[in-house]
């Protein structure tokens, strides 16, 4: 997307609708929210009831309604029992991934590779049951979205229209310029050559690609702040902190691989304007400097919430750039060295080993090697006191330059020294080794 300026079709799946045989009841739904009826609230409501109009009985026939399918009147109710455990879970993600298993190799085997002199087939990014489709042409993008409902059908599911949509991420179209995308907004903009995004060849493109957090994550992520803080309104400023600063440290987490740093700065900013209503509600006649030297000081010339404990702001989450997933690496294919420094715990590599393999980016300290999965590897103390445990004391080697750096080929190693009374006897004695 980079590199050159496409149609985006954003894609969300949905199971088919069931209908059902609806009658007319005569039964009365009081306005009292979802509180259980009781015989107190019958008898306050009576007289209300009484000048109601009645309600038509139930007809023999049921009412057919347009679009839907025929089925039991309990099938949603039987389906939900089934499946409906899944919904929200880590499993429906998994559940997705199966169903959907071959959809991006259908859509690659139906063009070309190459066509007009450029690259014809179309990019494919998906995400359980959301997926975005890439293409440079519009024709050929429609013609790749029938082609997905077709796959869909086979396995009784089908696109749901209201999340299904084709954008240009460049050029304004009848519908807005670029697309979001869990949570993300993709877009790209024109710019001067000295700051555009550059091609294969290394000519510049005259625009520019950036994700952003969107909108609605944005609206979203306030509304949850919002909530919290309003939750906590009578509570001591700790258990506020204590609530509110994993919140907003996940969501800055989530988006620290984007262009998000002026809306890291945005949502500071308005965060803090609810934290300022907050200690308002609490302290209504007094000022603002009072409220303000309460709940907030000065740390390194940065006003931060909290007195003992602060809470965290949104701009002090560093962007780093993502690295994607070279080729076809998985999790489980034991190439420790490779997901060791991209993951903080993988099975077989001890969290400690795992710092310091990110640290050293990959190499080993002694011999400036890089580590390979058929290694074996020693933490070294660099003073000698295993006792030391200290960070700056702590480098990751080979085994074979661990011993290198003791002087010795094997840890078991054994060598002749002279017995202590009879000097003319030798015996065998273990070497004292790290």
């Amino acid at each position: 997307m980079g590199t050159t300026r496409s149609y985006a079709c954003t894609i969300q799946t949905a199971l088919t609708r069931l209908g059902s045989n609806v009658r007319r009841t005569s039964r009365v739904l009081l306005g009292m929210g979802a509180r259980r009826a009781t015989l107190v609230s019958l008898l306050l409501w009576r007289r209300v009831l009484q000048r109601l109009p009645r309600l038509q009985g139930s007809p023999q026939k049921p009412v057919a309604i347009a679009g839907a399918q025929l089925c039991p009147w309990n099938a949603r109710r039987k389906l939900y029992q089934q499946v409906g455990n899944f919904v929200g879970s880590v499993t429906s993600p998994l559940l997705a991934n199966i169903a959907l298993h071959g959809l991006e190799e259908d859509l690659h085997r139906s063009l070309p590779h190459r066509q007009h002199g450029l690259d014809w087939r179309p990019t494919v990014i998906r995400y359980a049951d959301d997926m975005v489709i890439l293409h440079r042409d519009a024709e050929t993008l429609q013609a790749l979205r029938t082609r997905t409902e077709t796959w869909l059908q086979r396995v009784g599911l089908q696109l749901k229209p209201s999340k299904t949509r084709i954008a240009h991420t460049l050029e304004p179209t009848h519908e807005q310029v670029g697309f979001d995308f869990l949570g993300f907004t993709v877009r790209q903009y024109r710019v001067s050559p000295h700051r555009s995004g550059r091609n294969g060849a290394g000519q510049p493109l005259g625009f520019k690609t950036l994700i952003r957090p969107s909108k609605t994550a944005q609206r979203r992520h306030l509304q949850r702040t919002g909530a919290v803080i309003r939750r906590h309104r009578g509570t001591h400023q700790e258990h506020l902190i204590t609530a509110l600063g994993p919140v907003i440290a996940g969501w800055s987490r989530y988006y620290a691989h984007v262009a998000a740093k002026a809306t890291f700065t945005q949502m500071y900013h308005r965060v803090h304007h609810q934290l300022r209503r907050w200690a308002r509600w609490r302290h209504p006649h007094k000022g603002y400097r009072w409220r303000m030297a309460r709940y907030w000081r000065r740390h390194h010339g940065t006003l931060v919430f909290g007195q003992t404990r602060s809470l965290p702001r949104h701009p002090e989450t560093p962007i780093t750039r993502h690295a994607k997933v070279a080729g076809q690496r998985s999790p489980f294919d034991g190439d420790w060295t490779y997901w060791g420094k991209r993951l903080r715990h993988y099975a077989g590599l001890s969290p400690l080993k795992g710092k310091l393999l990110t640290a050293q980016a990959g190499r080993c300290h002694q011999c400036r090697l890089y580590f390979t999965s058929e290694d074996q590897t020693e933490i070294h103390h660099r003073d000698g006191n295993r006792s030391n445990n200290r960070w700056p004391n702590l480098t990751l080697l080979h085994r074979h330059c661990h011993d290198a750096v003791h002087g010795t080929h094997d840890k078991s190693h054994r060598i002749e020294k002279l017995h202590d009374r009879k000097r003319s006897r030798a015996v065998l004695q273990r070497q004292e080794v790290e």
